[in-house]
Formats: C-alpha cells, sequence, structure tokens
C-alpha cells in the first residue's frame, strides 16, 4: 500500500505518482528518455486517485514507461463535481534499465481507500495489487 500525504489533490497525486516509481525501481536515479501526458476524469477523490494510478500502471507495462520524477499535475473539479487531472510527466524507458527487483503490478484498488481531510491536510492510503 502506498501512504499518500498533501496539501492538495495535486499534491496527492504527485505523492501518487513517485510512489509508483519507487514500487519499481527503489530508489534507483532514472533519467528521463521522453514525456507522458496523462489526462483523468473521474467522479470523486477516490476514483481519480484510482484511475490515475491504473493509468501509470498501464503505460509501464504496455510502453515500459515510468515517470522519473512526480510532477504535480493540474486538478479542476468542474460545478458538477467532475475531477480532472492532468500532466506532462517526464519518463524513463523501463526496458533500457536494469532493476534489482522484479516488480510486476497489477492494478490500483479501492479496497479501504479513502481520502481524508484533516488540518488543512489530506491523506489517503492505496493498496496496489502486485
Amino acid at each position: 500500500a502506498l501512504h499518500l500525504a498533501g496539501d492538495s489533490p495535486a499534491a496527492l497525486l504527485d505523492a501518487l505518482t513517485s510512489g509508483i516509481s519507487r514500487l519499481v525501481a527503489g530508489e534507483a536515479a532514472l533519467p528521463e528518455h521522453t514525456r507522458i501526458t496523462l489526462d483523468v476524469r473521474a467522479d470523486s477523490l477516490e476514483d481519480l486517485l484510482v484511475r490515475w494510478a491504473n493509468e501509470l500502471i498501464f503505460r509501464f507495462d504496455s510502453d515500459g514507461l515510468l515517470p522519473v520524477c512526480g510532477l504535480a499535475p493540474a486538478v479542476t473539479q468542474d460545478a458538477a463535481g467532475t475531477w480532472r487531472a492532468g500532466a506532462h510527466l517526464p519518463a524513463c524507458r523501463t526496458r533500457t534499465i536494469p532493476f534489482d527487483q522484479e516488480c510486476d503490478l497489477k492494478a490500483a484498488t479501492y479496497h479501504r481507500l479513502r481520502v481524508r481531510r484533516r488540518g488543512g491536510r489530506l491523506s489517503a492510503t492505496i493498496v496496489i495489487d502486485t
């Protein structure tokens, strides 16, 4: 599970992006080879976290791309309550990097996922099936 904290929804997504990269690469410094563009919509902040994570996992599984670092995405919520997050993230082509460990990420889940607000900060724990 990844424990996320931040002062905004964008900060939670940034922490999630960095967390997924650490699950795969550990603390290794990753070179930037390209960029990936993410544009995700959801009905709730929890749904946004899961969809964002699953999009990152999909890009890693299908294209071998992993964000080099988190960059806080642009996050908005429209009048109807729909959340949208987008970012153009620097990424590494992981098939060119030998990792010390094999990491098979399957999917992010909604298991006990709830964004909590305390003292102006947001926190959540998201489960990533491996």
